[in-house]
């Protein structure tokens, strides 16, 4: 039996009907090359394990007990892989023709990285620009304050043409040499949600792997099914940022991009009502209502995940 490539890991919670969709296409479409496909099931009790075990016999499925979370567990089904690539697939991906395959042989390409990604692209049809991000650091959230990140975010260039280092990826769809995952230790479970992909690549490259993406590998992400406005999102999304920055930076850089991210957040609110003649009534309060957290609880978020819950 011929050794298995790529293992590809799904963690899953409560999306039934989308995972299932996410493991038809691949069965369909990475024929050629020899993987194994490992989901763990965070818990779910919408009848995923059942649709999986009956549709999906290949399936090496684990179920946790208990909600891991993204990061845990992503390290626990790596931790069951037997692959040289291992290939982090949100259950809401939907692969295409070739993506994958495509994928790999740019890896192969580019055996000097440790990670290797594609662009992931909305039901819209339009690029999900988390593909490619921009990681935190001082200079950024002060340019955020300032209004001046939004546009050059963007216009990142991730269409078909692109090929290149970047300096993170998105944890939908990012392919990690196996070997590269075990020396830093996979994801730091610290990371409760958001950002985990952000410190994962940082910590890639400091081992002197670089971090490539491809836009010629193409799949569509059905990220849509959340709510932007939400503002516990939001809230998530700050503490995931203020938990890298806690990490890698030291405590007085940190207190200053708590700082600027509180300030940012009064900013955005004074400026819907502001703006409200310009942007519309419905577009400012929903922009209101997703930065309220932020505004109000800053010790909410303050510290990162420190002492914190979903």
């Amino acid at each position: 039996m011929d050794r298995v490539e790529v293992s590809i890991l799904i963690v899953n919670w409560n999306t039934r009907e989308l995972v299932c969709e996410c493991l038809r296409s691949v069965y369909d479409h990475a024929c050629g090359l020899v993987f194994e496909v490992i989901v763990v099931d965070n818990a779910s009790t919408d009848g995923s394990c059942e649709c999986i075990e009956k549709a999906f016999a290949p399936v090496k499925l684990i179920r946790s007990p208990e909600n891991l979370g993204f990061a845990r567990g992503n390290n626990l089904a790596a931790r069951h892989a037997s692959g040289n690539l291992l290939l982090l697939l949100n259950p809401d991906a939907v692969l295409r023709s070739d993506s994958i395959k495509t994928l790999v042989a740019y890896a192969r390409a580019h055996a000097d990285g440790g990670a290797w990604g594609g662009v992931c692209e909305l039901p819209n049809g339009t690029v999900d620009p988390g593909c490619r991000q921009v990681p935190p650091s001082l200079k950024h959230t002060f340019r955020s304050l300032l209004g001046l990140t939004a546009r050059r975010v963007m216009h990142l260039d991730r269409s078909e043409a692109f090929e290149g280092p970047v300096p993170v990826l998105s944890g939908a769809y990012m392919m990690v040499r196996t070997e590269i995952w075990r020396r830093v230790g996979g994801f730091d479970e610290a990371f409760t949600l958001y950002a985990e992909e952000t410190d994962l690549c940082y910590r890639i490259q400091k081992t002197g792997c670089d971090i490539y993406m491809t836009g010629q590998s193409r799949i569509l992400h059905n990220t849509g099914s959340g709510n932007p406005y939400d503002p516990k999102r939001m809230l998530y999304q700050t503490r995931g940022v203020m938990q890298f920055y806690r990490k890698h930076f030291t405590g007085m850089q940190a207190t200053c991009a708590a700082v600027m991210i509180w300030l940012h957040s009064f900013e955005r609110i004074v400026g819907s009502w502001v703006l409200m003649p310009w942007l519309g009534q419905v577009r400012c309060v929903c922009l209101r209502k997703r930065m309220s957290l932020v505004w109000r609880h800053p010790g909410w978020w303050w510290q990162g995940w420190l002492g914190q819950k979903l």
